[in-house]
């Protein structure tokens, strides 16, 4: 069944009736999973949120990788409420890991939450035994257009500049976001009279 889903082929329908017929009780959450995965690549939202009902059915309460394709799919097809409902219940049922945060930032990535990401990677800070530079990277390295630095310089966006250099300034401050701060304020017309004092203070070249 796994290669059906690999390759877009929608027979995977067939395999999975067959593994019915032969065997129910081979049908667990994986074979939802499969199967859904196939529907999402070949564009069958509506038959991919049927089988990921069927997912939830099937995996129980408590199975945190179930949890996380439950997430990481819904993302794909843009259910943002999905996401979040998601998330929420694996909260309520499991401790949060750095995987589980990983998983839900890369998932807001896609889907373009920019408020929803930062309060999230707050939040995981705000809770973290260990922390995980990866999560730390994925803000920066699988953030949307939105949460690009261009996207403050093309939408003349000072304020919003300034807040994002905030976020970045506690892990992932580099020459780059100053470049482009100063590209912001430059597009909107506007001055930085402290910026090279800010510089020096964050010790960039």
């Amino acid at each position: 069944m796994n290669s059906y889903s690999c390759l877009d082929d929608i027979g995977v329908e067939r395999v999975f009736e067959e593994i019915k017929q032969e065997n129910a009780k081979e049908c667990d959450w994986t074979t939802y999973s499969n199967l859904a995965v196939a529907y999402v690549k070949s564009g069958h939202n509506e038959k991919a949120v049927l089988a990921l009902k069927k997912l939830e059915e099937e995996m129980g309460p408590r199975n945190r990788g179930a949890y996380h394709y439950l997430i990481s799919l819904h993302s794909r097809m843009s259910n943002l409420g999905e996401v979040y409902r998601i998330w929420n219940s694996l909260k309520h049922f499991l401790e949060t890991t750095n995987t589980s945060y990983l998983v839900m930032l890369q998932s807001l990535s896609k889907l373009n939450d920019i408020d929803g990401l930062k309060k999230c990677y707050e939040e995981w800070k705000s809770n973290c035994s260990t922390y995980d530079m990866r999560l730390a990277n994925n803000v920066i390295v699988h953030g949307s257009k939105c949460l690009s630095l261009e996207y403050f310089v093309e939408e003349r966006d000072v304020g919003g500049a300034e807040e994002f250099y905030k976020f970045l300034k506690l892990n992932c401050l580099n020459s780059d976001v100053y470049s482009s701060l100063l590209r912001t304020y430059v597009a909107a017309n506007k001055t930085a009279d402290d910026m090279i004092l800010r510089i020096k203070e964050d010790e960039l070249k």
